[in-house]
């Protein structure tokens, strides 16, 4: 992420083998800056009135990047010869 585009929130997965630390290389992150999430406020802002499901923007945002992190945990976690311990963590700023 750019050092001039503030962060709301991310999530990170690490990879590694215990004892010891994550290994960098398996590192990955998926950022939600503050910019989208305050363009999700604010369309959850102009739903319409009554009579129409609203949709929840800020959540299918969240949904979005935890999905992708997730999907790349799974991946780590299907090869456990490999690798045998897989975190998912949400940072949030």
């Amino acid at each position: 992420m750019s050092e001039q585009v503030s962060a709301k929130a991310a999530i990170e997965v690490t990879a590694g083998l215990v004892p010891g630390q994550p290994q960098p290389e398996l590192t990955r992150q998926w950022w939600i800056s503050s910019d989208e999430w305050a363009s999700a406020e604010a369309l959850n802002a102009q739903q319409p009135a009554q009579g129409v499901m609203p949709v929840d923007y800020v959540g299918r945002l969240m949904a979005d990047k935890q999905g992708a992190a997730m999907a790349y945990a799974q991946l780590l976690m299907f090869q456990p010869d490999q690798y045998n311990f897989v975190t998912v963590n949400w940072l949030w700023f």
